[in-house]
């Protein structure tokens, strides 16, 4: 994949959908934050992802530097998104369902 620019974007972004729907599958919404946080979240991501790849390369380190350390704020956004969110499909605490 190093060498093909087509197949690391398509397998990145296959990923990406995988990861995505997989979350899906085993949470649901408890209110808006759950439903909207995320969209708006992965909207986001994606407008990045493609940005890296229709922008010019960064003119030195110290943006390289600056853009990663940005990227940290999905940890916590992500955090309160899935806090905002409740498992699907599982048997409740203490029963004897397996």
């Amino acid at each position: 994949l190093w060498n093909s620019v087509a197949a690391t974007v398509a397998i990145e972004c296959a990923f990406f959908a995988a990861g995505l729907a997989w979350y899906l599958r085993g949470t649901r919404a408890r209110d808006g934050i759950g439903r909207w946080g995320l969209w708006v979240m992965v909207a986001v991501l994606a407008l990045i992802f493609v940005a890296g790849l229709t922008s010019a390369p960064p003119p030195n380190a110290r943006a390289v530097a600056f853009g990663a350390l940005t990227l940290w704020l999905f940890v916590p956004w992500g955090a309160w998104v899935d806090r905002h969110r409740e498992p699907v499909g599982r048997a409740p605490q203490g029963s004897l369902a397996r």
